[in-house]
Parts: C-alpha cells; structure tokens; sequence
C-alpha cells in the first residue's frame, strides 16, 4: 500500500480470514425457531409479548402493563383466516423502517421461517402478519421472497393459532439467517431474470463494476460536498449510484455483479449480502456516526475484503441545512491506495 502522510490512520483492511476470527459469538450460534400462541398487535405498529415469553421474529420492546390495550377483534376470524391452516408471523419493531433492519433482521427471520416450514413439509400455510405503516421497499421484499403476507389494519388481536418466531433476528444478525437469505433472496432473482429480465435490467447503468453508492445531500450523515468524491472516483472507473433509484431487484442485481463497492456508513451497504465473493467493500465511516454492523455483516459473507476508512467530518451549515463536508481528496487517494494495494481487482 502506498505510504501517503494520513492515511494509515484513516483505514482498516481485512481479508477474509481476518474478519472470521473478529465475530463476535451471537453472530455464530445457531438460531433457534419457537412457536407459541397469542400474540397481540398494537396500533402504535409494534408486535409484543401477549403470554410473557414470546420473542417475536422483529419485536424487541416489551411495552408496561399499562400500555396493554388488548384489542377485543380477532384477526383470524375478521379475516376468515383460520388456525388448524395457517401459521403466523410476525414482522415488525421500531426501526423496522429502516432498511438495514429490515432486510438483515426482518427479511433475514422470514427467509428462516419460510425454509423451516418447508422442511417440515407443514401443510398449514406461514402467513406473515404486516402493519399498514409500511413502505413500498418492505412489500418489494415480501414479494422477492415469497410466502404470504396480510397487511394489518389497526388495532387487532391474534389469540388463537400458532405463531413461529426465530431468536436471530431481535437483536443483530447470525451467519444462518444472513445466509438462508442471501440463498433465497439470488434464487428469487434468478427466477426474475429467466421468466422477466426486463423487469430487473430496465435502467440499470450500462457498466457495473466498481460502484460508489451517493447518499445524496439530504438526510442523515448528508455529505456537502460528497460530488467531489464522486467525481474523483468516476474518473477512476467508478459508477456513481443511488440506491434508492432502484427497486429491491435490481439492487440484489447491481451487488451480485459489483468487483468493489464503496459508499458511506448508510443503509444501501445493506445489500452486501448478495455480493459476489470476489467484491470488495470499503465502508467510508464518518467518525462518531457509525457501528460495526457492515463489518459484521462482511464477516458472516463470502466477501474477499472489507475495508473502512474513518473520515472526519465537520460541520457546514448553509441557509436550508446543516449538513457535513469533507476531505474529498484523502478520501480518494486512500481508496485508490486500496485499489493498488490489490492489483487483482481490476
């Protein structure tokens, strides 16, 4: 790797090998399915505990006693769902509207419960159980992974039948769930590419290599000046991308074909789980605003190298907005050391 004054101390690099022997224990131990019955659905969107020991496959608060405002509906009933046929699921928590969430934990616990019931061969049919609140990217996924799902309206009781739960899911991500989805999540865009490609490949880049992943200027974590970097590292081969133009397909599609991919601590770096084994990631963390959770994610993966660069920000503020700035220029010599540093990548 280069020697360029700063930049050690901007990055670290690990293979895959080095990151193995990093995970923390919970991301190893098996999961573990569980049934149970009664379960109570709340309007303020949470799923909760109705017999004092249920973990649902996304609930991680247990509301007071106070807040149990049990609702006298019964869903299966009102929707002619009936128990001796369907099992149920349950899907949601409080940041199950963030993406990261939602696709490690929540869709990472469904692709779990979906391959437990086939096993099985259970002739009930797994229906899982979706609050009205959600956004388009979360029924985009119930669609990429298939079983059935019923959109909830407010205020309902589920207290007959059974509900399956995984413990993976309610806290951080184990290689099982990340995995069984990953499977499920490239046979469901292999399907779509055999039966309707245009649906996945309709205005997609022309290249797709090595990609940086714009978080644009609005929002969380906004970088001001992020187009200088992006402009530095198109002009090195890299196509400038943002997630969310995209739909859940052909995101799948874009990581399953990147060699590198580069974008700051943000929800788009999600989709790493179904990057070739061959890709690399470089994580641009901004210092004080970010976790561990894409090194953890990297290390439950057949990924060749994962990367962070630690970068300062500071704080600009302008008319509209207070948003970040940074040293777009460290930043691109340090990723294009990493680039050297690994000759093979091109």
């Amino acid at each position: 790797m280069k020697d360029i004054d700063g930049l050690a101390s901007m990055m670290e690099s690990h293979r895959d090998i080095e990151l193995q022997s990093w995970l923390p224990r919970d991301a190893t131990t098996e999961p573990t399915i569980t049934a149970h019955t009664q379960v109570v659905y709340y309007s303020d969107a949470y799923v909760y505990e109705a017999d004092g020991s249920l973990e649902s496959a996304l609930a991680m608060d247990k509301p007071s006693e106070a807040s149990l405002q049990k609702s006298t509906q019964d869903i299966v009933s009102s929707l002619n769902l009936h128990s001796d046929q369907h099992v149920f699921a349950v899907a949601v928590n409080r940041w199950a509207n963030n993406y990261y969430h939602w696709v490690a934990q929540g869709m990472a616990s469904w692709a779990l419960l979906l391959d437990h019931q086939k096993k099985r061969k259970e002739e009930r049919r797994l229906v899982l159980l979706a609050p009205h609140i959600f956004k388009s990217f979360q029924f985009q996924w119930l669609t990429v992974l298939g079983g059935d799902y019923i959109t909830l309206p407010r205020k309902y009781a589920i207290t007959t039948g059974t509900c399956l739960a995984t413990s993976s899911s309610h806290l951080n991500p184990s290689r099982s769930s990340v995995q069984q989805l990953r499977k499920s999540a490239l046979a469901s865009l292999k399907a779509w590419l055999r039966n309707s490609p245009e649906s996945v490949l309709s205005g997609l880049p022309a290249t797709i290599d090595r990609i940086f992943l714009s978080r644009g200027v609005k929002g969380a974590r906004a970088i001001h000046n992020e187009f200088e970097l992006a402009e530095k590292l198109e002009s090195i081969g890299y196509t400038i991308l943002d997630a969310e133009k995209y739909s859940v397909l052909q995101q799948i599609y874009i990581f399953s074909r990147a060699s590198t991919v580069v974008g700051f601590h943000g929800a788009g770096l999600t989709n790493l789980i179904f990057a070739d084994p061959s890709c690399e990631l470089i994580e641009l963390a901004i210092v004080g605003k970010h976790n561990d959770c894409f090194k953890r994610l990297a290390a439950l993966l057949p990924l060749k190298r994962y990367s962070k660069l630690h970068v300062e920000a500071h704080p600009k503020h302008s008319d509209t907005a207070a948003t970040l700035e940074i040293n777009a220029q460290s930043i691109g010599l340090a990723i294009e050391s990493l680039m050297e540093d690994n000759p093979s990548s091109d």
